[in-house]
């Protein structure tokens, strides 16, 4: 696996010198980038990717926007999304894509997951934003509200709720009368 990494990325990045394009080293391969080059050369070096480091066997390519993916391993954003939700136990995943390989991560969101698509296209994304400016706008709003909740911006001073008790069990009743916390069935069971 890791000679067959080494020598696809040895051959791609062989073609990006040669057609002076961006080459991205990845874990599981690399990335030739198209963006900026004339219709001519794109074309060429697309056609020699596809015949050549692109069709070894066991190299999966994916296609996206001005770019071509080769890994020695069949993944994709998806699945490294995953991945890294469970390493890192998440509750919730922001996900911000701009291409069509970002498709494969917005189908793995549900629940509290929020998938924001950057730019044109078809995506199943629940939200757009026009530009890389928004999402940096998108993200430092993102930030001032985490930053409010650490400081604890809306809650409800302890001193301010109620507790009621059958002398079996307890609950901490907010102003608003909502319980925020009880233990059942019993004054030792878990919150």
């Amino acid at each position: 696996l890791a000679r067959r990494r080494a020598h696809l990325i040895s051959s791609v990045q062989a073609l990006g010198a040669k057609h002076q394009a961006r080459v991205e080293e990845k874990p599981t391969g690399a990335t030739f980038h198209f963006r900026g080059m004339d219709e001519a050369t794109r074309d060429a070096a697309r056609d020699e990717l596809v015949r050549g480091p692109a069709s070894d066997d066991g190299v999966f390519t994916r296609t996206g926007h001005d770019i071509i993916e080769m890994a020695v391993i069949d993944t994709n954003k998806g699945s490294a999304l995953e991945t890294i939700r469970h390493q890192v136990g998440a509750s919730a995943v922001l996900f911000v894509g701009d291409d069509v390989t970002d498709e494969d991560g917005f189908r793995t969101l549900s629940g509290p997951d929020v998938g924001i698509r950057v730019g044109d296209g078809p995506s199943i994304a629940q939200y757009r934003v026009t530009d890389t400016d928004m999402v940096a706008q998108v993200l430092a709003l993102l930030a001032e509200f985490r930053s409010k909740w650490l400081r604890g911006a809306g809650l409800v001073p302890l001193q301010d709720h109620s507790m009621l008790s059958d002398l079996r069990t307890a609950a901490v009743v907010s102003p608003t009368a909502r319980i925020a916390w009880m233990c059942v069935p019993r004054i030792d069971s878990a919150a």
